[in-house]
């Protein structure tokens, strides 16, 4: 479990921030049963800060706790992935749609560079930071933060399903599964809201159908 000794007067802030990062990069693994009074003593901490973290989390769906204060992060299924892209689509086309129109040239030259990174990333971690920053700049061009913040936690609910993703590396390094993002950037350029919709549809399609493959696979 890659968890650390928290040392800093924002304890409870770092302890929730350390458990999401665990949960999102699959250190803590779905399914996995964990306690509060374990997660204190590797974090070196008090018991409150690890309760109030989980709370957060529990509320956010990444844990579940039982009355017996058994603790259990969130399993990961094929339902709930089809219902989170249900919800992804409609709201990240929304915004892809609004910023296309909006978009500045400054945009369009970040889109490019993070594209190249996308392409020729070494390991997950950069591909992952890239893909997300990638999105994250379009989105933010529609220039509504509530929305922002929306899509922003349900890339959070999606992040523990990349690990099934990526479970190849070869799946990020391909051609033919970064094409989508050179047509989106093209539709951004000619501000065609139909031609990104159906891109980031294509986009976000693609990658659902590789992790639902690795459910059958498991």
């Amino acid at each position: 479990m890659d968890i650390k000794p928290i040392r800093s007067s924002r304890i409870q802030d770092n302890v929730y921030e350390q458990l999401m990062e665990a949960i999102l990069s699959g250190s803590i693994p779905p399914g996995q049963r964990i306690t509060m009074e374990g997660l204190a003593n590797i974090m070196d901490v008090s018991i409150m800060p690890v309760r109030v973290a989980l709370q957060k989390l529990e509320v956010g769906g990444f844990v579940t706790i039982g009355k017996n204060r058994r603790i259990h992060i969130s399993e990961l299924s094929p339902d709930n992935l089809i219902e989170i892209l249900e919800v992804r689509l409609l709201l990240e086309c929304y915004a892809a749609e609004k910023a296309c129109k909006t978009r500045s040239e400054e945009t369009l030259k970040r889109l490019e560079k993070l594209h190249r990174l996308c392409n020729h990333a070494k390991d997950e971690n950069t591909y992952l930071q890239a893909n997300r920053e990638f999105h994250m700049t379009i989105y933010s061009e529609a220039k509504k933060p509530i929305l922002m913040e929306t899509i922003d936690t349900l890339w959070n609910r999606y992040s523990p399903y990349l690990h099934i993703l990526l479970r190849n590396e070869q799946t990020y390094k391909t051609k033919e599964f970064h094409n989508p993002h050179g047509k989106i950037i093209e539709a951004m350029k000619n501000k065609d809201p139909k031609s990104i919709r159906k891109w980031l549809a294509e986009d976000l399609g693609k990658a659902a159908d590789v992790i639902k493959q690795g459910f059958k696979m498991e």
